[in-house]
């Protein structure tokens, strides 16, 4: 019997011990998701965020301004050249929007892969999972990695308070609810060699 129980008890231990990243388990999906939160944030973002910006309009633009708010952009008057009904370039008025030292702290950019190219934008926040819902046995995809369908319960981890501004968030409609805790979300994970990533940073890798 004490032979038996110890041969149980070992073999429990070397079970344990091969546990491998690749295996599809809670353990290993929670992980993945929790790594690609800490590097991709929350983000408040739109077409081309890229500063300094210039805008051909006497009229401020909603975002811009709401980020000029909280304090992350800053904005001057200034003017800039504009195709005339003559086919002639001529002065019209434009505003001129530049990150501040503040919003150099948020500002991002990163690889979108082919389709999106560079993503740029300010982080809010990031996000940790707070229980995971189900998923899908590994199965082969159309490009011929295996991928599993992976469902979790998340909620933010961190917020900065600019991103808790009341007109920020009119401003973008999304920031609100995205800011919600328990919140369903889905993702699709990708078999490599080592173990598994999120199908983003797949494609930023293509």
């Amino acid at each position: 019997m004490r032979y038996s129980f110890f041969c149980l008890s070992a073999l429990l231990l070397l079970t344990v011990g091969c546990s491998s990243p690749k295996d599809p388990n809670e353990k290993n999906f929670v992980r993945v998701i929790n790594e690609y939160y800490q590097d991709h944030c929350l983000d408040v973002t739109f077409y081309d965020a890229k500063f300094p910006k210039v805008v051909k309009s006497r009229y401020p633009e909603k975002q811009l301004q709401a980020l000029v708010a909280v304090g992350l952009l800053s904005s001057r008057d200034t003017t800039a050249q504009q195709m005339n009904l003559r086919g002639e370039d001529s002065p019209v008025a434009a505003k001129i929007y530049e990150l501040t030292s503040e919003g150099r702290k948020f500002y991002f950019q990163r690889d979108g892969g082919v389709l999106l190219g560079t993503v740029r934008g300010f982080c809010a926040g990031t996000f940790q999972v707070d229980k995971l819902i189900g998923f899908s046995a590994p199965a082969p995809a159309y490009n011929g990695v295996t991928i599993s369908n992976v469902t979790v319960e998340c909620s933010p981890l961190t917020v900065h308070e600019w991103a808790l501004d009341k007109d920020l968030q009119r401003a973008f409609p999304g920031l609100k609810s995205a800011l919600e805790p328990h919140r369903k979300q889905a993702h699709v994970l990708v078999l490599m060699n080592d173990g598994r990533i999120h199908s983003d940073d797949y494609k930023s890798m293509k």
